[in-house]
């Protein structure tokens, strides 16, 4: 992602196979907007989330902790923004074999 995408859509790193946890964030995201995509990883999960409103940079950063995304990878993001690089690189990786380039 580039730019404003982020007021579009963004990625959630959900590192917990916790049933309860895992419910309890979906519906955090629930209650912001919607999932458009979501799939199973070794840790946890990640999800593709569309926000019921227009986001700020600062609404951006709150709602992905909100939604308890990986701090790490919030904290890179920001970095990333403000260095007008791109971001958001969940669902953008590529697979080849067990190894993820992003």
């Amino acid at each position: 992602m580039k730019g404003l995408d982020y007021q579009k859509s963004f990625g959630i790193d959900l590192d917990t196979k916790d049933k309860k946890l895992v419910k309890f964030y979906v519906d955090r995201i629930m209650s912001i907007g919607s999932i458009t995509s979501k799939y199973k990883t070794k840790k946890g999960w990640h999800f593709r989330v569309k926000p019921n409103q227009k986001m700020t940079l600062k609404l951006y950063i709150v709602m992905r902790d909100y939604c308890g995304d990986d701090p790490r990878r919030i904290v890179k993001d920001i970095v990333r923004i403000m260095s007008k690089l791109s971001y958001d690189h969940l669902f953008m990786a590529k697979f080849k074999g067990q190894k993820i380039y992003a």
